[in-house]
């Protein structure tokens, strides 16, 4: 199956993603929608998600950046089901899940940053066999 969406839409998700953001926010909106249309090109199947998601993997070096491209395009998909009334644009937000083993760090780290008021101190080292954490500590912020 394959679908279509027009430059106009992406354009429009784009401005509608950057209301209210600080000048400093506006760059990564932009380049993620630049690299959707390009890896792309207005038709959206099952290849074209895959190699959204190993671009998003093998270009970025940091977890959270990876997270952040593959939520974006996450939400235009989503965007593309609301606006044109089309559930199965929303069927294709599978292909762009983080893989597990990177889900579950995120989601610890998460969890980790958010409790109390402490700072997380994450030390990682990519290998060929996955994410290998070498060091992780913490500084509670309410005593510095």
């Amino acid at each position: 199956m394959e679908l279509y969406y027009t430059p106009e839409e992406l354009e429009s998700f784009l401005s509608f993603r950057l209301v209210g953001l600080s000048h400093y926010s506006l760059g990564w909106p932009r380049r993620a929608a630049a690299a959707f249309w390009e890896c792309t090109q207005g038709r959206i199947d099952k290849a074209r998600m895959e190699a959204l998601r190993t671009y998003a993997l093998d270009r970025f070096c940091s977890n959270g950046t990876q997270a952040k491209f593959l939520s974006y395009a996450r939400a235009f998909l989503t965007y593309l089901t609301k606006t044109r009334l089309d559930s199965r644009y929303e069927s294709f937000r599978l292909f762009l899940e983080l893989p597990k083993h990177l889900a579950r760090l995120l989601s610890s780290f998460y969890f980790m940053a958010h409790c109390g008021q402490c700072e997380l101190h994450v030390k990682c080292k990519q290998r060929d066999e996955g994410l290998l954490v070498m060091n992780v500590g913490y500084t509670n912020s309410s005593s510095l």
